[in-house]
């Protein structure tokens, strides 16, 4: 099971408004990509789903729910084999 942040620019905006610095980017490569470069064959990776990160996650949510700034993760199963 992987997350992947969805959106970004909320995140840097979360940084912005708390005073700190950052440029936080998305990836160059999906986990997917990751998984296959790293020399893994997918079997399956249909089951996802988003959610907004909560105070209890992180401290990155703690900020976010207390600034009004909703951020989505997407959670993906993987079942993968080494080839």
């Amino acid at each position: 099971m992987e997350n992947e942040f969805i959106d970004y620019d909320r995140i840097n905006e979360v940084f912005r408004l708390n005073g700190k610095v950052t440029n936080y980017t998305k990836p160059k490569l999906s986990w997917r990509d990751r998984f296959i470069e790293s020399g893994f064959y997918i079997e399956c990776d249909n089951k996802s789903y988003c959610r907004s990160i909560h105070e209890r996650d992180n401290e990155l949510g703690r900020i976010a729910v207390k600034l009004g700034v909703d951020i989505e993760t997407k959670s993906t199963m993987y079942v993968v084999k080494k080839i």
